[in-house]
């Protein structure tokens, strides 16, 4: 997790939509064996790039969506709703 979270914080701009997508396939499929603090760090992880490029994601919401109403975490629902505002400032 250190990795990704050094190319997060200095070059989140490698970051491409092909390790979105590969990330939240992961999710959905082992969502029910990670834990609050788990879910936290990823989600602090990716929360960064999405208020950068959150056109990554745009794929990907409907899923993302899914996992804040199945696991009612805070931490994915305040990434869901920094996503939607930085989407709508890129939209505008």
């Amino acid at each position: 997790m250190f990795l990704l979270q050094t190319i997060e914080k200095y070059h989140s701009e490698i970051i491409s939509s092909i390790y979105i997508d590969y990330i939240f396939t992961s999710i959905s499929t082992i969502k029910s064996e990670l834990n609050d603090v788990e879910l936290y760090s990823l989600f602090q992880f990716l929360a960064p790039i999405g208020s950068v490029q959150p056109n990554l994601f745009d794929k990907d919401q409907q899923v993302l969506i899914c996992i804040t109403t199945e696991t009612q975490n805070m931490s994915i629902f305040s990434y869901l709703q920094q996503y939607f505002i930085s989407s709508t400032k890129n939209s505008a």
